[in-house]
């Protein structure tokens, strides 16, 4: 039961998915025709393979904010989807109980999340190692590393699952999880200087990031309960 399940939730962010899977080669060509065409020693030199190690520190650099948002649209619609085009009051005809769909959908979202941590993480060794190699630092340092892209993405799609519970448009879950973030970060700025608490700046980025990937656990836990408990109307 849940592999049919499975197959039917796919089919609600199988667009986006597909969309960022194929951004990957595209957007890794186009950072290497503009790497060939614009001559300047600083997007990695003039050599060809020196050129070919931009291309990826580039690229990958794009591919974070394509993950994060491909991400939170899937999280984001993964539930509201349903009640958006009314297949929900159909499946609640249906012999599978709603835990069994909340199962489904939780493992489409993660197993989405994983899948891209797999292509960034690849993307990412790659440019470290490639800028290893010609000994520089351009895109590697800049990058985030495959930890702290983990816990944007955890928190990012939890708290646009936690959204999608309770929305019946996948328009406001898309945008609160893609905003809130962005608010999490310098509200705890904030809390640091209210309570006189002095953080290096070097540790500053992995506790907001943590705090934002427990907010998404939450979202997790909070868009189960919600799901459970709503009656479609």
């Amino acid at each position: 039961m849940i592999r049919v399940l499975l197959w039917k939730d796919m089919r609600l962010i199988r667009t986006i998915a597909l969309l960022a899977i194929l951004s990957v080669p595209s957007v890794l060509l186009l950072g290497g025709i503009v790497c060939f065409i614009v001559q300047d020693e600083s997007i990695g030199g003039q050599t060809t393979v020196a050129k070919l190690a931009a291309t990826f520190g580039g690229g990958t650099a794009y591919l974070q904010a394509i993950g994060y948002f491909t991400v939170t649209v899937c999280a984001g619609c993964i539930l509201a989807g349903e009640r958006q085009d009314r297949t929900c009051e159909f499946l609640a005809c249906l012999p599978p109980l709603r835990w069994h769909h909340l199962v489904s959908k939780w493992l489409v979202v993660v197993g989405f999340i994983l899948l891209w941590l797999l292509i960034y993480g690849a993307l990412f060794l790659t440019t470290v190692q490639l800028e290893q190699s010609f000994g520089t630092k351009r895109f590697s340092e800049q990058l985030m590393p495959i930890g702290g892209m983990a816990q944007l993405l955890i928190g990012c799609s939890g708290i646009a699952w936690a959204a999608s519970a309770i929305a019946r448009s996948s328009v406001i879950p898309i945008l609160v999880g893609f905003i809130t973030p962005g608010f999490v970060v310098p509200l705890i700025g904030m809390l640091f200087q209210f309570f006189e608490i002095s953080v290096d700046l070097p540790n500053q980025t992995p506790l907001m990031l943590a705090a934002v990937c427990l907010l998404g656990v939450a979202g997790f836990v909070a868009g189960a309960f919600f799901y459970l408990i709503r009656s479609e109307e």
